[in-house]
């Protein structure tokens, strides 16, 4: 269940179980001829030199990263679930969402963009069940498009680049 990397596949990367799962990356197993790949798509440094200062960069790589990597798709289901909870309805949804996310309100335009994205998602998950539970990640085989849709929305709001690089 873990993926296999490096060459002639010959080291994995086991998968954590139980509160483990959920420690900060600190703790991230570091093997020089096979660095985590998540590092790598976000420029880790050298582990054998040291790093004053890091450079910023912004590639294709680190989006699809920030949407497809099981750590940030489960941080997205987290806040997505926390979204739905929190608020009765789409527009209050948004709000806290953004706010918790980037720390300030959204503008007029953000906020309607966010609901464009939110009403479509959740009318293409009512079509499709089966994927609105496997965004949320539910085991039963079918599931509500609303709280998927706030998973979705959530996933968008934590690739922000505003939400990457605060200054």
């Amino acid at each position: 269940d873990s993926p296999a990397l490096g060459y002639a596949s010959a080291h994995t990367w086991p998968l954590s179980s139980g509160p483990d799962r959920y420690r900060r990356g600190l703790y991230i197993f570091f093997q020089r001829t096979v660095p985590y790949p998540m590092l790598m798509a976000f420029d880790a440094p050298d582990s054998n030199a040291p790093c004053t200062r890091r450079e910023r960069s912004n590639t294709p790589l680190q989006a699809l990263t920030l949407l497809n990597d099981p750590v940030f798709f489960e941080c997205a289901q987290a806040l997505g679930q926390r979204m739905f909870a929190a608020a009765p309805d789409a527009p209050n949804r948004i709000q806290i969402g953004f706010e918790r996310a980037l720390g300030r309100l959204p503008t007029t335009a953000e906020f309607e963009r966010l609901s464009e994205l939110y009403e479509s998602q959740s009318r293409a998950l009512a079509a499709q069940p089966e994927r609105a539970a496997k965004i949320l990640g539910t085991t039963k085989g079918t599931a509500s498009n609303d709280p998927a849709a706030c998973v979705a929305l959530a996933r968008i709001l934590l690739n922000l680049d505003e939400f990457l690089t605060r200054e």
